[in-house]
């Protein structure tokens, strides 16, 4: 179950001034960016995919990793897939790694 909380914080480096999800006591949107990186050990996943660098901080198994999205103009024309708006991608990415620091 992920709780929706809105994070207040006297640190230097200030958590997502959005909603954090966390789960387990950990913000999920942190948690995420790694979630996938255990994929890269599945042979049969490689085969598909045809590198273990893909699933490495790649939370949306896009071409690129998540830090390629951040302040990038230049995948806004280039979606892998019809159906994936990278604009979207982009401003999710931002604030997934909004949060980590």
């Amino acid at each position: 179950h992920i709780e929706s909380h809105a994070h207040e914080s006297s640190n230097t480096c200030e958590p997502c001034p959005y909603n954090s999800f966390i789960w387990n006591e950990e913000s999920y949107l942190k948690k995420m960016i790694y979630d996938l990186d255990f994929v890269r050990d599945i042979p049969e996943a490689i085969d598909l995919f045809g590198s273990e660098r893909i699933f490495h901080r790649n939370p949306f198994l896009l071409p690129h990793c998540i830090d390629e999205f951040v302040g990038e103009t230049k995948h806004s024309s280039t979606a892998p897939w019809k159906d994936v708006s990278l604009h979207w991608i982009c401003k999710a990415s931002f604030l997934i790694l909004l949060d980590e620091c």
